[in-house]
């Protein structure tokens, strides 16, 4: 009797547990279908990228040859930040919006050109004598990526978002 016992109770616990593997498998998959039919962005992220090219450029715009070279470094070291903020934002929207057709690549050659030029004129700006003419470049190419970016994303105009995203060059 004690045999039957332990095989019926071996018996039921083999069962109990594929039945739990399958169901966690059932709502697992349901889970993950239904969330990629609803992802639709993070647009707290969108809002720190879009604010974090802003004060980039705010704080270029700030630059001045007659001021202090000290002052224009910090004022660089403050929009750098600001421009990798927008770079780690920009990668966190992006991923939030990687179940649709969403093609960041115009933007993010945009962003790592002007990542890329900034770290070199820093390097130069400090090691040289040079003026701040080269920074107001890439303050007006960060004005012209705004200028085609949306200022705002909601997921309500999806489609007329990643066709505006998608046709920056």
């Amino acid at each position: 009797m004690g045999i039957v016992k332990n095989r019926f109770l071996r018996t039921v616990l083999i069962i109990s547990a594929m039945i739990n593997i399958l169901g966690v498998l059932v709502f697992g998959n349901h889970y993950i279908t239904d969330h990629n039919k609803h992802a639709v962005g993070d647009n707290s992220s969108y809002r720190t990228f879009i604010h974090g090219l802003k004060f980039y450029s705010q704080f270029l715009s700030q630059l001045d040859d007659d001021q202090v070279k000290e002052k224009n470094m910090n004022l660089l070291i403050n929009a750098d930040e600001r421009l990798h903020l927008a770079s780690r934002s920009l990668i966190e929207f992006k991923y939030s919006m990687s179940t649709t057709n969403l093609n960041m690549n115009g933007v993010e050659i945009i962003l790592s050109s002007i990542e890329e030029s900034m770290f070199n004129e820093m390097s130069v700006y400090l090691l040289e004598d040079s003026g701040i003419g080269r920074f107001i470049a890439l303050q007006s190419s960060v004005d012209q990526l705004l200028e085609k970016l949306p200022q705002h994303y909601n997921s309500q105009s999806q489609e007329q978002f990643i066709g505006v995203i998608n046709n920056i060059p």
